[in-house]
C-alpha cells in the first residue's frame, strides 16, 4: 500500500512539474512573439502565475514543507488571473458589453478568495482547523 501511494506522489509530482515547464515555455514563447495586443496582456500573467502554481503543487507532492496559505494564495491567484483575462476576452470582443455589477463582482469574488485563505492560513497554523 505504501508503495503505491508512492508512485502517486511521483506521477502526481511529474504531471504537475511538466505543466509548469509547458506554463513557462508557453508563456515565453508569447513574451518574444507578442505584438502588444490586448488579449496578451493579461494571458502572460496568466501563464506565469499557473507555472508557479504548479510547481509549488509538484514540490509539495514530493514532500516539500509548503504551507497551506502557500499554496491556497497560488490557487486563488491562478484563478483570479485566468478569469481576468477570460473577462478582458469577453469585453473586447465583438459581445454586448458586461454590466458593471457583474464586472465588479469578479474583482470582489477574487478578494474575497484571497481573503478567506489567508484567515484559513492563519486558523489552520492556530490550529482551530486541520
Amino acid at each position: 500500500m505504501e508503495l503505491a501511494g508512492q508512485t502517486a506522489f511521483r506521477i502526481a509530482a511529474f504531471s504537475y512539474g511538466a505543466a509548469s515547464l509547458a506554463y513557462l515555455c508557453l508563456g515565453l514563447t508569447l513574451l518574444t512573439r507578442w505584438r502588444m495586443r490586448l488579449s496578451g496582456t493579461l494571458l502572460v500573467p496568466a501563464l506565469f502565475v499557473s507555472a508557479l502554481w504548479s510547481a509549488v503543487v509538484a514540490a509539495q507532492s514530493l514532500g516539500a514543507a509548503v504551507p497551506l496559505p502557500i499554496v491556497l494564495g497560488f490557487e486563488v491567484a491562478r484563478d483570479g488571473a485566468w478569469l481576468l483575462f477570460l473577462l478582458r476576452l469577453f469585453v473586447a470582443s465583438d459581445a454586448p458589453s458586461l454590466p458593471r455589477w457583474l464586472r465588479y463582482s469578479v474583482y470582489w469574488l477574487s478578494a474575497l478568495a484571497l481573503a478567506a485563505v489567508c484567515v484559513g492560513g492563519v486558523l489552520h497554523d492556530l490550529g482551530r482547523i486541520d
